[in-house]
């Protein structure tokens, strides 16, 4: 069975990391499409009709276009964000993406990343349902005991925000329990019965 075309903009100011990320893509990937995209506005333009899954985005393009990156997000709604971290970063700010990928991660976990857009284009009943990679985070330390506070700091992100985490798992998952949260990070290998 052939996999569904995936279509992914990378939007990277450096050249080279953003030629780096579309060879590893288009080697180890199979039926991708790369779109060439310049800027964050490219595709607000109204001129613009190309479909995008995945976009791969430098948090540091939407500092100041807060408002421009919202639209994209919300003209592009179905599609998944994932933050290219390179350096330094705001953590609060990658949390405005579905996901993150650093560019010291292995080639195999660039992979996953792909793979796992793929699959929410295939099946987009269950992309609502997933859980981002800092709602994992989270949830284990959830699952750890740890209170919103202490997850705050050990995360090194505000209260604010482990709440909004908070309520998004609940909200994603159907489970507001401590106990029902654990058997949902066990049963989903988010954390190991051994860890607890």
């Amino acid at each position: 069975m052939s996999r569904i075309l995936l279509n992914i903009a990378i939007l990277e100011p450096s050249s080279i990391i953003k030629e780096g990320i579309e060879n590893l893509i288009l080697r180890f990937c199979r039926n991708i499409n790369i779109i060439p995209l310049s800027s964050i506005e490219d595709p607000l333009e109204a001129s613009y009709a190309q479909k995008v899954d995945l976009f791969i985005i430098d948090p540091i393009l939407i500092i100041n276009k807060g408002k421009v990156f919202n639209n994209l997000k919300h003209r592009f709604s179905d599609s998944k964000f994932i933050a290219l971290i390179n350096g330094n970063f705001d953590r609060d700010l990658t949390l405005l993406f579905d996901d993150y990928l650093n560019i010291y991660d292995s080639r195999e976990q660039l992979i996953k990343k792909i793979e796992s857009a793929r699959d929410s284009v295939d099946n987009p009943a269950t992309k609502s349902e997933e859980l981002s990679e800092r709602e994992r985070e989270i949830l284990k330390e959830i699952v750890g005991g740890l209170t919103n506070k202490e997850i705050a700091e050990k995360l090194f992100i505000s209260i604010h925000t482990v709440i909004s985490h908070r309520k998004n798992i609940a909200q994603k998952t159907k489970i507001k329990s401590q106990a029902g949260l654990t058997v949902y990070a066990i049963t989903n290998n988010i954390v190991s019965i051994d860890q607890l």
